[in-house]
């Protein structure tokens, strides 16, 4: 049977070779882990931060529960910006008439670094007329 040689060595070289290489790899990789199970084991600040967040901040799932029910298929809203400092808000049962005294309107106003913003009438009722939005009272 011939005898193979490889690059002028024996096969056997070259196998030792190659399970040098895998073994050094090996240590890289388990090197690697070590430092991934030290990150893992030291940085509780995040996930101990997100756990206050998800146990104590309600106020905003609460918010936008009351968004999704305002918004429901019922509601329609307009929006009107005249200007870049200027916009203007409506909303009211899906199928009214802009004419009509059943708009909830407000108005967010921005001057410099101050935005206010502002209720048709001072309230939040259903008793305004979106085409009368620019000359409505606010507050």
């Amino acid at each position: 049977m011939p005898e193979f040689v490889i690059s002028g060595r024996q096969p056997q070289d070259k196998l030792k070779e190659i399970e040098a290489k895998d073994f050094a790899t090996s240590a890289k990789q388990d090197t690697g882990n070590a430092s991934l199970a030290t990150i893992a084991g030291k940085d509780f600040a995040t996930q101990t931060t997100l756990a206050l967040i998800a146990g104590k901040d309600f106020s905003t799932e609460t918010t936008l529960g009351k968004l999704l029910a305002f918004n429901a298929v019922t509601k329609i809203m307009y929006v009107d910006e005249p200007d870049a400092n200027t916009t203007y808000q409506g909303w009211a049962t899906a199928g009214t008439a802009t004419s009509a005294a059943s708009w909830m309107i407000r108005k967010i106003a921005k001057s410099g670094n101050v935005t206010s913003i502002l209720w048709a009438d001072g309230n939040q009722n259903y008793d305004n007329i979106w085409d009368n939005r620019t000359t409505l009272s606010y507050s």
